[in-house]
């Protein structure tokens, strides 16, 4: 296994420019902290007009001196899809709507899956969102109906992303994304579609989805996220010795990403505390 870290752990700090991506600080800091890869989050990097080829060369560049590499980017969703369809006309527009949403939303991912696959960034995560409901869409249509909106936005844009050489994976955010019937229905309809695994977006009993995801072999990589620590440094709401056992045992060995998303701490700290727990349980 290896340990990474996101921007998203570091969005306070940067957001009071405490520090710049452009300068040593924040590379040095994951150097002290045995972190050995970046995961890009896409907001702060369109901010700095770095959505282009050249500086992310150059990113690199800078980043080899600290024996640092990009992970993966981690790409916005684009607009949430149900926020914008109108739920007053005919369920067949509506239903065009939502498919037109789509394709919107996976024309944003090949811009950044483009660059990825020009610079070498080996995995892009890319969200489905909090997934289309309500209007007629019934309670148990909401899983089959947003397995095909699924499909559509990522079968294509997988295919294109093995064509370049990048592995894409959605996040399980929440909602229906972390339903294990969802998230097994999406992986046997898109074979090259994989999971960025977050063990924080899950509910309390979360070994099945788990389990379920690392014995398929399609965790695209672990986000590593944590809220509290308790005494003894362990997150307060996930057993992380448990979550990295099951994933050692089903053979994954690749990035965990640091997402340090709690409060009452500095992202430093959170970060540092985070790292510590990863290495309590390495294997």
């Amino acid at each position: 296994m290896k340990i990474g870290c996101s921007l998203y752990s570091y969005r306070k700090t940067l957001g009071s420019h405490e520090f710049n991506l452009e300068d040593s600080t924040l590379w040095q800091e994951y150097q002290n902290q045995g972190i050995e890869g970046v995961e890009l989050w896409v907001p702060p990097i369109e901010k700095l007009n770095w959505d282009e080829v050249e500086p992310m060369r150059k990113l690199q560049s800078t980043l080899a001196d600290y024996n640092i590499s990009i992970l993966g980017f981690c790409v916005e969703s684009g607009f949430m899809a149900t926020s914008v369809l109108p739920h007053h006309v005919p369920y067949e527009e509506w239903l065009e709507s939502a498919k037109r949403a789509n394709m919107e939303r996976g024309d944003y991912a090949r811009f950044w899956l483009d660059i990825a696959g020009e610079v070498g960034v080996p995995n892009m995560r890319f969200c489905f969102g909090p997934g289309f409901y309500g209007y007629t869409v019934t309670a148990s249509e909401v899983v089959p109906f947003n397995v095909e909106r699924a499909v559509e936005l990522y079968e294509p844009l997988c295919q294109e992303a093995q064509d370049v050489g990048v592995r894409i994976g959605y996040e399980n955010h929440g909602f229906i994304t972390s339903d294990l019937a969802f998230a097994e229905a999406v992986l046997d309809r898109v074979p090259n579609l994989n999971v960025c695994l977050d063990v924080g977006n899950l509910p309390e009993n979360r070994w099945p989805y788990i389990e379920a995801i690392a014995s398929r072999g399609r965790v695209l990589y672990v986000h590593a996220k944590t809220y509290a620590f308790d005494e003894n440094g362990e997150d307060t709401w996930t057993d992380f010795g448990k979550a990295m056992g099951i994933l050692q045992n089903a053979g994954f060995d690749g990035w965990y990403s640091v997402e340090w998303e709690g409060s009452g701490l500095t992202d430093s700290e959170g970060v540092n505390k985070t790292v510590a727990l990863l290495n309590k349980w390495k294997y």
